[in-house]
């Protein structure tokens, strides 16, 4: 009896099993890893990327010849005056372009820089992605640390709520010093439950970003910490006029825009084509009866020289001339936004850290102010309502402290993807750094 409830129990775990999923636990590294691997505006831009190099396999095969084959079969009815016949033909045909005006050439070119573009346009998917998942990182990570912070408050305030309980019992405490105790609990309750919400949000769109089944087991491995960095101004600008994939995508336009005006240009230019045509016929055309088949051959040379079309091709060329001007103000323009914006992110890179300093000396004080409260309060030098405010600014002090943190976290990924070089900063980095710790 005891083996066959053995046996069931072990039947129940298997097949509970497999309706479970093991929870697991997640470092930055590997989240970001996943991203790239799974997140779904990453695979339509590396879509986008197979339909570029498909389009430069096309423009490439505009230069060699192509090749058709063609068959076909005729059975004629027998009449009075011809006898029941069957017609078998063959046909293989070439055909070549030798000259197109330029136009080939610059279709070749274009697609070489749509292709560019495109890498261009995936290597900006993948910032993206990294961006946002490093900063959901750090923000579940501010509001794990928030959460700790509240209970650790709440901690407090049971503890004190309980010890002026039993003072008021003996005769220690007042019933205004339990209520005003009692109502920092109630405070301290209340806040716990806001912070464990925000914190399961962040956690919902941070596993969503990955296209994760998100569950309550599952954690992520990180700490959140300080880490002063040094900065460069000429450097960060250097880097982003360098690397950044918006400003390469606006240099291809330009490339591309440059072709477009030999493509117009071309209308105007001598098109040389030839092609090469055998046929054969069995029996041979124009005959009937049993006779052999007949096979002919030809090749034909065409060359048209175009001579005026009204001033069409100069409206085109000047059309695709203005085009060309108004992408390379484009870049320009582009080149100026983007120094203001990394002069920007410095500057608020700079205020974060400062931020963060000042934080952590601000947190300094409000624990002593709380040490002093308490010690003034229970050698009666000093009043509760000392003790419960500076508990609060002690509590606010350690929030303000980790979200400072987390801003100064997320302003540096915002450097480095002004800077053109997130994905592999956060990807390397961390790895070397996870390995360490680890």
């Amino acid at each position: 009896m005891i083996r066959k409830l053995n046996i069931v129990t072990l039947v129940i775990v298997m097949i509970f099993s497999l309706f479970t999923t093991e929870a697991f636990s997640l470092t930055l590294s590997e989240a970001l890893e996943r991203a790239l691997e799974k997140n779904l505006d990453v695979l339509s831009a590396k879509e986008e990327l197979i339909k570029a190099e498909g389009l430069m396999k096309v423009a490439d095969g505009a230069f060699f010849p192509s090749l058709s084959v063609g068959t076909d079969y005729t059975k004629r009815e027998e009449t009075p005056v011809r006898e029941d016949t069957e017609l078998i033909g063959a046909e293989l045909e070439m055909k070549q372009t030798i000259y197109a005006g330029g136009r080939l050439r610059a279709y070749k070119k274009q697609a070489a820089y749509n292709l560019a573009m495109a890498r261009q346009t995936f290597f900006s998917t993948k910032e993206d992605i990294v961006f946002n998942v490093y900063s959901g990182f750090y923000l579940v990570l501010l509001g794990k640390e928030n959460v700790l912070t509240q209970k650790e408050a709440l901690a407090y305030a049971e503890g004190y709520f309980q010890e002026l309980s039993r003072k008021r019992d003996v005769g220690l405490a007042t019933g205004l010093q339990v209520t005003r105790a009692e109502q920092l609990l109630v405070s301290s309750r209340k806040d716990l439950v806001k912070a464990e919400n925000e914190y399961e949000a962040s956690r919902v769109r941070f596993f969503e970003l990955l296209r994760i089944q998100e569950k309550k087991s599952d954690e992520i491995e990180g700490i959140l910490d300080f880490s002063p960095v040094e900065t460069d101004r000429e450097i960060s600008i250097s880097l982003a006029l360098a690397n950044r994939p918006d400003l390469e995508i606006l240099r291809q336009e330009i490339n591309m825009q440059r072709e477009n005006i030999e493509i117009a240009r071309s209308d105007l230019r001598p098109n040389i084509n030839v092609s090469a045509n055998w046929q054969f016929d069995d029996p041979a055309s124009g005959t009937t009866g049993e006779t052999d088949g007949d096979d002919t051959w030809s090749i034909k040379l065409r060359a048209d020289f175009p001579i005026y079309d009204s001033g069409i091709t100069k409206g085109r060329v000047e059309q695709e001339t203005a085009g060309f001007r108004q992408t390379v103000n484009s870049l320009e323009k582009q080149k100026d936004k983007l120094r203001s914006e990394v002069r920007t992110i410095l500057l608020e890179l700079d205020t974060a850290e400062k931020t963060v300093r000042e934080n952590m000396k601000n947190l300094e004080l409000a624990a002593e102010s709380l040490r002093l409260a308490e010690v003034g309060f229970r050698e009666g030098v000093g009043i509760q309502l000392d003790v419960l405010d500076a508990r609060r600014s002690l509590t606010q002090a350690k929030l303000s402290l980790s979200s400072a943190i987390a801003d100064h976290k997320i302003k540096l990924a915002e450097l480095r993807k002004a800077e053109g070089d997130l994905a592999s900063w956060a990807l390397q980095g961390n790895k070397i750094r996870e390995e360490s710790e680890g």
